[in-house]
């Protein structure tokens, strides 16, 4: 079997995820080389531009993951850091780090 291995320039890492374990998911690469006949993840190839291979005989390398990954979790950080001024406002309306309505 031959398998197609590319390394690419990633734009982002980590993803918001919608599975119940995990707020969010990383992703250093596109495809895989298994090719699993129960993959969940098998119809992906068409929105990856291996829409004419097999799963499982490819793999797009994001090179440039960890590099990507520490600013999308710096930028997450500030995100996280820009709205601890209206942290007075949760206690108030009784809305804490600490509270059943915040999480």
């Amino acid at each position: 079997m031959r398998y197609n291995i590319k390394e690419i320039e990633a734009k982002s890492v980590l993803q918001k995820s919608k599975l119940p374990e995990s707020e969010y998911c990383i992703n250093p690469y596109v495809g895989c080389l298994h090719g699993c006949v129960y993959c969940y993840a098998r119809f992906m190839r068409r929105f990856t531009g291996h829409a004419n291979e097999n799963w499982g005989e490819f793999l797009d390398v994001k090179v440039n993951a960890p590099a990507v990954l520490e600013k999308q979790l710096r930028n997450l950080i500030k995100f996280t850091i820009r709205t601890f001024p209206v942290i007075s406002y949760f206690y108030k309306f009784g809305i804490s780090f600490f509270s059943d309505k915040f999480r």
